[in-house]
């Protein structure tokens, strides 16, 4: 596997959710300047557990839990996220994501996952930086493990909004090989020996230098990996085990998925397996990068949304995430 750009950057989060001896309240700030960028831990609506960011002007955000909002959050500095989604009420843009209906004929979403772990909805949680709209400093986990998707150095190299891309929803560009999502480690993202999936909707653009990252947990790059390679087919690896399938268009988004631990890739209708994975891929406190080694200047390597499950997930319900995908996006 090459590294990349010579060798696999790593990178620490900066000051990460610190826990404050007393929670702070849903709105409320430290009672002496903060330094801005700086994350604590807080109490918000109904007690749940949140974080609150300090802006430049030395306040903190209002406390947010990553609920369930109006589209995609302008972090305003004024302790207020305000919705920039057009959105007017329940589905209202006909945005209503799949149509496969659950037994009680709900539509069917990754919420219906036993053992979600992660999800990044393209329409909640987007939390765009208040001083520069369009550009994303963190993205708000919906499997309600808090697992939230931050960026390092937020302040020089934030990822960009993708307006209206797929099928009318937004997707989030990394196009600067120093920059990535980084989400904390967390047992809901320690898959051990067992079963997991992790799927995603992604533009991988054509690069013929580094390889391009779209899930990455290691220490000692023998863990979890999901990316394109410098010959442009998605791979995932666990040790030495690859699957591979082509990726038969950059200039398109596909839907990716990898299952285990009887290793299997999907990508759109194609399938491509591996062995049974054995190996510990918990890492316990190696935190998960996602979108890494993106492409300098060129852009193209976008994120409209990820899932991740930690446990088995039947062939009904792969077929539901496949499904939801290819409805919701119309890929």
């Amino acid at each position: 596997m090459k590294l990349l750009g010579g060798g696999r950057i790593r990178f620490a989060i900066l000051p990460g959710l610190l826990a404050l001896a007393g929670a702070v309240t849903c709105g409320g700030s430290a009672a002496v300047p903060c330094t801005a960028g700086q994350s604590i831990a807080c109490a918000g609506v109904a007690g749940c557990s949140g974080f609150q960011v300090c802006n430049s002007n030395g306040t903190y955000d209002s406390c947010n839990c990553g609920g369930p909002d109006a589209g995609s959050m302008m972090d305003t500095g004024t302790g207020t996220d305000s919705s920039s989604s057009s959105d007017s009420g329940a589905d209202a843009s006909g945005d209503s994501p799949a149509e496969t209906a659950t037994g009680d004929g709900a539509p069917w979403s990754p919420s219906n996952f036993t053992g979600l772990a992660l999800w990044l909805n393209d329409t909640i949680g987007v939390v765009q930086d208040t001083g520069k709209p369009g550009y994303v400093r963190r993205w708000l986990d919906q499997s309600g493990n808090s697992n939230t998707a931050d960026v390092p150095g937020y302040q020089s190299c934030e990822p960009s909004i993708d307006p209206a891309v797929l099928n009318g929803y937004d997707a989030i560009i990394m196009d600067n090989s120093s920059c990535n999502f980084v989400i904390t480690d967390a047992t809901s993202l320690q898959f051990g020996t067992g079963d997991f999936l992790v799927g995603a909707v992604v533009k991988v653009p054509s690069y013929a230098t580094n390889e391009l990252y779209i899930w990455d947990k290691s220490p000692y790059y023998t863990g979890l990996f999901l990316y394109q390679d410098t010959s442009n087919n998605f791979v995932v690896s666990i040790n030495t085990d690859k699957a591979t399938i082509a990726d038969p268009d950059t200039t398109k988004f596909h839907i990716v998925i990898v299952q285990g631990a009887a290793l299997s890739l999907f990508v759109d209708t194609l399938t491509a397996a591996g062995s049974t994975n054995t190996m510990d891929i918990s890492f316990a406190g190696t935190n998960v990068s996602l979108m890494s080694g993106a492409n300098n200047g060129v852009g193209g390597f976008e994120l409209a949304e990820m899932v991740a499950v930690k446990g088995t997930v039947s062939a009904a319900d792969l077929a539901n995430l496949q499904g939801y995908f290819t409805q919701k996006f119309k890929l």
